[in-house]
């Protein structure tokens, strides 16, 4: 997967595998559920495998309950704050990527796992036709497999698919991150 990702999103290309598979076994330390094992299997393909702050490619795969997302989860405060600065100055190419045809037909609508703020932060104007996306706190787009889908011969043919639509998507939000990490690392 990532050497096919590699052919459209250059980002990827060199990371391997390793770096992209989260561990199997759970952290059962402070958990009342000592359940040695995950009961799924996540993949983050991206610059900094399954550790960066980029947007990726991941697949999760868990008996009923797989999918494939791709965008930005958990932001850092700085970097949230860019990303929302990015979209609120370039609302139109924002829009152009998360309301692409093919895109919403395959994703439907952004979605924030964590929910959203409920207060906009002064700097932006709540009457922006950006700000239901300011708000945000993940900026993401999930679909749901099921397991046939996973079990299918043409999988990895449906993941690269769908790879393909989130390329822009990914671009946009780790342009913003790129430049932020370029940004910071040049204050020390």
């Amino acid at each position: 997967m990532i050497a096919s990702i590699s052919k459209f999103d250059d980002t990827v290309e060199g990371v391997q595998s390793k770096e992209c598979i989260f561990r199997i076994n759970r952290d059962t330390r402070f958990s009342p559920d000592k359940t040695p094992y995950k009961n799924n299997l996540g993949t983050n393909i991206a610059m900094g495998g399954k550790k960066t702050s980029l947007a990726g490619y991941y697949v999760h795969v868990q008996p009923k309950e797989s999918f494939f997302g791709s965008g930005i989860y958990m932001a850092s405060t700085p970097t949230a704050k860019a990303i929302r600065d990015a979209i609120y100055k370039n609302f139109p190419e924002f829009k152009k990527i998360i309301t692409d045809k093919k895109f919403t037909a395959a994703f439907g609508k952004l979605s924030s796992y964590r929910g959203s703020l409920k207060v906009l932060p002064k700097a932006y104007d709540k009457k922006h036709p950006s700000f239901p996306y300011l708000l945000m706190r993940d900026r993401l787009v999930m679909v749901p497999l099921k397991d046939k889908e996973i079990l299918a011969p043409d999988f990895e043919k449906k993941i690269l698919e769908l790879s393909k639509l989130t390329y822009p998507f990914n671009e946009f939000l780790n342009k913003i991150v790129l430049k932020l990490k370029k940004l910071t690392t040049n204050l020390y």
